[in-house]
């Protein structure tokens, strides 16, 4: 008998309590008992490996025990300050140069060194620093509490309890990483968007699980079963953001971490754009009469383009309609059921995200804009801005794209007062050909004018407005009566202040609903193609 008998002898918990309360009875508290109990048994694994043969495996383990006992008093004895004595352990880690390897070089006992190695990973930092500066490092107690500037006491309290912890925790195999996708929804700068950060499956996971209530570290890595360092960098990173700036996390007292924005899971999604939904043929009756009414004064708009078709013009007016219907929600919230709620001010971005483990369809507009600094003596103007819809039935532009660098746009805007095509060299005859395709010229004759809405500068505002004597104040009051009880159900109590953006969240889908509405009514005309003019607004300075 060798090795092979040891082992079986160490496994069985009945000898190991009776070895534990050989160290009990011989020290003065429970961690001290530990520390002698784990070098006795690293004594004996260390001179079993390299025995050949025992004949007597039980009375082997008590003679080193007693030796390493031995030991250990004399270390005491030497050294008052130290009350565990390392002088076995430190034998096992120092004298060889891979005392684990040496001792656990069997398969069987890799694979248990590996179980326990995983399981370490689980413990929160301040446990797995003096387990792996311990056991694998081999520094003693007084080292370690020199390193981490804490008490030997609360070094050897950390080593009791991570140890317990390893011993107790089963071990698992399965991941419970889920395909959960968030997908963001945000409004203004979105430089400070951090959707970039949460791309990786950890990361939305992570957010996801923290949406309503705080939670630890050590919570999200047993919930995902993933090692606690990795769990700990991707909540670093979540909370910092962009920039050192609003993250999608945000930290809760000591090492508990909540969302920073709302999520919402998709049924609680679409029952909250059913709440403007069920208002829609009020809203799509008051926008008819508003046109009917005020048709020649939206058609005399200072336009340096020629409009004379209101069903074209409602097209870009269709967002700031929803815009306004959504401020006038957000007020009636405000003034009737959450006037002593205090709102962030300053904020350059706000966002939120719609939680799915497989991504739903989405039938919505964005509405997006950029700004290009021109020279003035290539094309007449010094400054243009873009806006674009983006939806179901057209294709537009994002907030990345560089006005200056697309040929298309400039051809159009150097088109603004007539443009000679006879004038053109064949390049940009082809570019011209181009942008009547895209929806943004057209030709009368041998002139290139602006098939798009195009203003003054001075006149954006106004023209935002055109259908600002829109009456929707009895719509926005039973929306928002309609929307409150759904923020009691939907919005966690430390995101209450998120309730403006909730309202704005719930309007996502209104725009399609209402362009669905106004083209049945012939309100509206759908675009030929996806690459249109519909929707495309230009001021130029």
């Amino acid at each position: 008998m060798g090795c092979d008998a040891i082992i079986h002898l160490l496994e069985d918990p009945a000898f190991l309590d009776k070895l534990y309360g050989f160290a009990y009875t011989r020290c003065s508290d429970s961690y001290s008992a530990q520390d002698l109990c784990s070098d006795i048994i690293l004594n004996v694994l260390s001179g079993a490996r390299r025995t050949q043969h025992i004949d007597h495996p039980r009375a082997y383990v008590w003679a080193v025990a007693r030796r390493v006992y031995a030991d250990f008093c004399q270390k005491r004895k030497t050294d008052r300050q130290h009350v565990v004595a390392l002088p076995a352990a430190n034998t096992a880690l120092h004298l060889y140069p891979s005392p684990i390897d040496e001792i656990l070089d069997a398969q069987e006992d890799q694979q248990r060194l590996q179980a326990i190695l995983r399981k370490m990973a689980f413990l929160t930092k301040s446990y797995r620093d003096v387990m792996v500066s311990y056991y694998l490092d081999g520094q003693s107690v007084a080292a370690i509490s020199a390193q981490f500037s804490i008490s030997q006491t609360a070094v050897k309290q950390r080593l009791f309890t991570a140890r317990k912890q390893i011993k107790e925790a089963p071990m698992k195999t399965d991941f419970t990483l889920k395909p959960m996708t968030l997908i963001p929804i945000s409004s203004g700068d979105v430089r400070n968007d951090p959707r970039q950060l949460a791309t990786r499956a950890l990361s939305q996971n992570l957010i996801y699980l923290c949406r309503n209530q705080a939670k630890t570290a050590k919570e999200l890595s047993e919930t995902l079963n993933v090692p606690l360092p990795y769990v700990e960098e991707e909540l670093a990173i979540q909370v910092n953001g962009i920039n050192g700036e609003r993250g999608y996390l945000r930290k809760s007292g000591p090492d508990r971490y909540i969302a920073n924005c709302l999520i919402l899971d998709v049924p609680a999604y679409q029952a909250t754009t059913q709440v403007y939904a069920r208002h829609l043929d009020a809203l799509c009756a008051a926008l008819s009469d508003c046109l009917a009414q005020n048709r020649e004064h939206i058609l005399n708009f200072p336009y340096l383009s020629p409009q004379t078709d209101t069903r074209f013009i409602l097209w870009s007016l269709l967002t700031w309609v929803v815009f306004r219907l959504g401020d006038a929600v957000s007020a009636q919230l405000r003034d009737k059921y959450f006037a002593d709620v205090e709102l962030p001010v300053d904020r350059v971005c706000d966002f939120a995200c719609i939680a799915a483990e497989n991504r739903p369809a989405f039938l919505s507009y964005s509405c997006n804009g950029i700004t290009g600094h021109l020279n003035p003596n290539d094309c007449g103007y010094s400054l243009a801005f873009v806006t674009n819809l983006d939806g179901p039935y057209m294709d537009g532009f994002d907030c990345s794209h560089d006005l200056v660098s697309d040929p298309l746009l400039m051809m159009t805007i150097r088109a603004i007062k007539g443009l000679d095509t006879t004038a053109l060299t064949q390049d940009e005859r082809e570019i011209a050909a181009k942008a009547i395709a895209r929806g943004y010229l057209h030709q009368d004759g041998d002139i290139l004018l602006p098939n798009i809405i195009v203003i003054h500068e001075d006149d954006l505002p106004r023209f935002r407005t055109l259908l600002g004597m829109l009456n929707h104040d009895d719509i926005a009051q039973r929306i928002a009566d309609d929307l409150h009880a759904h923020i009691k159900r939907d919005v966690p109590p430390h995101l209450i202040a998120e309730y403006p953006f909730y309202a704005t969240l719930a309007a996502t889908n209104l725009t399609h609903q209402v362009a669905e509405a106004c083209i049945a009514e012939g309100l509206l005309t759908a675009p030929q193609s996806r690459s249109s003019g519909e929707g495309v607004v230009m001021s130029v300075k």
